[in-house]
Protein backbone atom coordinates (compact mmCIF):
# COMPACT_ATOMS: atom_id res chain seq x y z
CA UNK A 1 0.00 0.00 0.00
CA UNK A 2 2.93 2.52 0.93
CA UNK A 3 4.70 1.84 -2.16
CA UNK A 4 1.54 2.70 -4.65
CA UNK A 5 1.23 5.62 -2.50
CA UNK A 6 4.31 6.91 -3.08
CA UNK A 7 4.65 5.76 -6.80
CA UNK A 8 1.65 7.46 -7.45
CA UNK A 9 3.14 10.65 -6.46
CA UNK A 10 5.93 9.99 -8.63
CA UNK A 11 3.63 9.56 -11.39
CA UNK A 12 2.04 13.23 -10.07
CA UNK A 13 5.55 14.57 -10.17
CA UNK A 14 6.18 13.51 -13.67
CA UNK A 15 2.55 14.95 -15.09
CA UNK A 16 3.94 18.20 -13.61
CA UNK A 17 7.12 18.06 -14.70
CA UNK A 18 5.56 17.35 -18.64
CA UNK A 19 3.10 20.03 -18.18
CA UNK A 20 5.59 22.62 -17.00
CA UNK A 21 7.63 22.82 -20.04
CA UNK A 22 6.01 24.22 -22.37
CA UNK A 23 5.09 27.47 -20.15
CA UNK A 24 7.60 29.31 -20.37
CA UNK A 25 8.37 29.15 -23.88
CA UNK A 26 4.82 30.09 -24.47
CA UNK A 27 5.26 33.04 -23.14
CA UNK A 28 8.43 33.89 -25.16
CA UNK A 29 6.34 33.26 -28.58
CA UNK A 30 3.40 35.91 -27.22
CA UNK A 31 6.51 38.22 -26.43
CA UNK A 32 7.85 37.77 -29.96
CA UNK A 33 4.27 38.37 -31.08
CA UNK A 34 3.56 41.22 -28.87
CA UNK A 35 6.93 43.21 -30.06
CA UNK A 36 5.82 42.63 -33.80
CA UNK A 37 2.86 44.01 -33.53
CA UNK A 38 4.47 47.05 -31.86
CA UNK A 39 6.36 47.11 -34.64
CA UNK A 40 4.20 46.80 -37.30
CA UNK A 41 2.14 49.63 -35.61
CA UNK A 42 5.18 51.74 -36.21
CA UNK A 43 5.73 51.00 -39.37
CA UNK A 44 1.58 52.10 -39.66
CA UNK A 45 1.87 54.90 -38.51
CA UNK A 46 5.13 55.92 -40.49
CA UNK A 47 3.23 55.60 -43.05
CA UNK A 48 0.11 57.32 -42.38
CA UNK A 49 2.60 60.38 -41.62
CA UNK A 50 2.16 63.06 -45.03
CA UNK A 51 5.79 64.29 -44.08
CA UNK A 52 7.29 60.75 -44.45
CA UNK A 53 5.19 59.85 -47.35
CA UNK A 54 6.11 62.73 -49.17
CA UNK A 55 9.47 62.60 -48.35
CA UNK A 56 9.48 58.72 -49.93
CA UNK A 57 7.81 59.78 -52.82
CA UNK A 58 9.94 62.33 -53.92
CA UNK A 59 12.84 60.54 -53.61
CA UNK A 60 11.52 57.01 -55.35
CA UNK A 61 9.70 56.28 -58.09
CA UNK A 62 7.59 54.00 -56.00
CA UNK A 63 3.71 54.99 -56.40
CA UNK A 64 1.37 56.50 -53.77
CA UNK A 65 -1.33 53.21 -54.36
CA UNK A 66 2.17 50.87 -53.04
CA UNK A 67 2.70 53.17 -50.03
CA UNK A 68 -0.99 52.35 -49.28
CA UNK A 69 -0.69 48.39 -49.93
CA UNK A 70 2.51 48.65 -47.56
CA UNK A 71 0.72 50.73 -44.66
CA UNK A 72 -2.67 48.58 -44.83
CA UNK A 73 -0.33 45.10 -44.98
CA UNK A 74 1.58 46.98 -42.06
CA UNK A 75 -1.28 47.70 -39.85
CA UNK A 76 -3.53 44.35 -40.75
CA UNK A 77 -0.04 42.46 -39.51
CA UNK A 78 -0.11 44.39 -36.32
CA UNK A 79 -3.34 43.58 -35.19
CA UNK A 80 -3.54 39.89 -36.24
CA UNK A 81 -0.12 39.70 -34.15
CA UNK A 82 -1.56 41.80 -31.83
CA UNK A 83 -4.67 39.13 -31.70
CA UNK A 84 -2.37 36.27 -31.76
CA UNK A 85 -1.04 37.31 -28.95
CA UNK A 86 -3.73 37.73 -26.73
CA UNK A 87 -4.99 34.16 -27.67
CA UNK A 88 -1.37 32.26 -26.45
CA UNK A 89 -1.89 34.68 -23.10
CA UNK A 90 -5.27 33.51 -22.64
CA UNK A 91 -4.31 29.92 -23.19
CA UNK A 92 -1.31 30.56 -20.39
CA UNK A 93 -3.99 32.46 -17.38
CA UNK A 94 -5.83 29.53 -17.41
CA UNK A 95 -2.92 26.51 -17.87
CA UNK A 96 -1.05 28.26 -15.20
CA UNK A 97 -3.36 28.74 -12.30
CA UNK A 98 -4.39 25.06 -12.85
CA UNK A 99 -1.31 23.67 -13.16
CA UNK A 100 -0.53 25.25 -9.56
CA UNK A 101 -3.82 24.04 -8.58
CA UNK A 102 -3.25 20.72 -9.97
CA UNK A 103 0.55 19.98 -8.72
CA UNK A 104 1.40 23.28 -6.50
CA UNK A 105 0.73 21.07 -3.77
CA UNK A 106 3.37 18.47 -3.97
CA UNK A 107 6.40 18.05 -1.46
CA UNK A 108 8.67 16.73 -3.14
CA UNK A 109 12.80 16.46 -3.88
CA UNK A 110 12.88 15.57 -7.17
CA UNK A 111 14.88 18.02 -9.02
CA UNK A 112 13.13 18.00 -12.43
CA UNK A 113 9.54 18.95 -10.50
CA UNK A 114 11.77 21.70 -8.26
CA UNK A 115 12.71 23.12 -11.56
CA UNK A 116 9.26 22.74 -12.84
CA UNK A 117 8.07 24.68 -10.17
CA UNK A 118 10.52 27.54 -10.96
CA UNK A 119 9.46 27.42 -14.42
CA UNK A 120 5.80 28.25 -12.99
CA UNK A 121 7.23 31.10 -11.25
CA UNK A 122 9.24 32.31 -14.37
CA UNK A 123 5.79 32.18 -16.51
CA UNK A 124 4.03 34.03 -14.20
CA UNK A 125 6.62 37.04 -13.99
CA UNK A 126 6.73 36.58 -17.85
CA UNK A 127 2.75 36.68 -17.77
CA UNK A 128 3.02 39.65 -15.39
CA UNK A 129 5.29 41.06 -17.70
CA UNK A 130 3.44 40.00 -21.00
CA UNK A 131 0.33 42.26 -19.02
CA UNK A 132 1.83 45.28 -19.15
CA UNK A 133 2.89 45.10 -22.36
CA UNK A 134 -1.06 44.09 -23.73
CA UNK A 135 -1.71 47.03 -21.39
CA UNK A 136 0.63 49.38 -22.96
CA UNK A 137 -1.04 48.68 -26.93
CA UNK A 138 -4.24 48.77 -26.33
CA UNK A 139 -3.43 52.20 -24.79
CA UNK A 140 -1.27 52.94 -27.81
CA UNK A 141 -3.89 51.34 -30.46
CA UNK A 142 -6.65 53.48 -28.42
CA UNK A 143 -5.05 56.97 -28.40
CA UNK A 144 -3.08 56.81 -31.62
CA UNK A 145 -5.19 54.49 -33.78
CA UNK A 146 -3.96 52.81 -36.97
CA UNK A 147 -6.63 54.09 -40.05
CA UNK A 148 -6.77 50.98 -42.31
CA UNK A 149 -8.13 53.14 -45.17
CA UNK A 150 -7.81 57.05 -45.60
Amino acid sequence: MLFDQSDRSENLVNEAVDESSGHVNRLLVTGGFLGFSIAMWGIGRAFQSTYIVTAILLRTRISLGLLSAVRTTTILFAYVAFAVALAICAVSLFSLPLWHARYGHLESTDADYLAARRTWKTAMILLALAAVVVLFIVILFWFFPLVLFS
